[in-house]
C-alpha cells in the first residue's frame, strides 16, 4: 500500500497516476459509481466459467473447456439479456436482517448514561490494565523514522526516479 501511495502521489506523473489508479477498477455494466475492483471482477468471471464447465457434466473435454472459457463473457451477457426480456428477476445477493431499532435504542440509552466520550481523568477499563488510554503514548519516533528510511531506500532501489537513470548511465561510461 505504501508503494502504491508513493507512486500515485510522488513518483508518477499526474497522467500516469490517474491511469494507475483507475486501471485497478472495471465497470462491466456501465453507469455512474458502478466500478468494482479488477481482482473481484476476475473472481466473478472465474466463478462464471466454473459454473459453465460444471454444467457440461460428463461431456467435458479440453477443447470444450477452451471454447467455454473464450465464450464465458458472451454467454453471461446473453443469459442476462434473456432474463431481462423475459422479466425474470435475479435472486437477491444481499441478506435480509432483522430490524435493530430496539437494540439501537437500548445502546443509545446506555451510552447517554455512561458518557464514554466525556474526558474523565484516571478512567480506564479494568479488564485491560496494561493498555494506556493514550494510543500514541508508546509510539517510538526513532523506530518509525528508521522504518520509513528503510522502505524509502527499498522503493528507490526497485523504482528509481526518472532523473536518476541518466546519472547512473553516465557513471557507467
Amino acid at each position: 500500500m505504501l508503494i502504491n501511495i508513493l507512486q500515485c502521489e510522488v513518483m508518477l506523473s499526474e497522467e500516469e497516476a490517474h491511469h494507475c489508479q483507475w486501471a485497478a477498477t472495471v465497470n462491466w455494466n456501465g453507469g455512474l459509481s458502478k466500478n468494482i475492483e479488477i481482482d473481484l471482477f476476475q473472481e466473478n468471471q472465474n466463478a462464471e466459467l466454473k459454473k459453465l464447465i460444471r454444467s457440461m457434466g460428463a461431456n467435458k473435454t479440453e477443447q470444450a473447456m477452451f471454447r467455454a472459457s473464450k465464450a464465458c463473457g458472451g454467454v453471461k451477457k446473453i443469459v442476462e439479456s434473456f432474463d431481462e426480456q423475459a422479466s425474470i428477476h435475479r435472486k437477491s445477493a444481499t441478506h435480509s436482517h432483522k430490524a435493530a431499532v430496539k437494540d439501537e435504542k437500548t445502546i443509545l440509552e446506555d451510552l447517554r448514561e455512561l458518557r464514554p466520550f466525556k474526558k474523565t481523568s484516571g478512567r480506564k477499563f479494568e479488564s485491560f490494565p496494561g493498555i494506556s488510554s493514550n494510543p500514541t503514548e508508546s509510539f517510538d519516533n526513532a523506530k518509525f523514522d528508521t522504518w520509513i528510511d528503510r522502505h524509502t531506500k527499498n522503493i528507490l532501489l526497485h523504482y528509481p526516479l526518472a532523473g536518476n537513470e541518466s546519472e547512473s548511465d553516465d557513471d557507467n561510461e
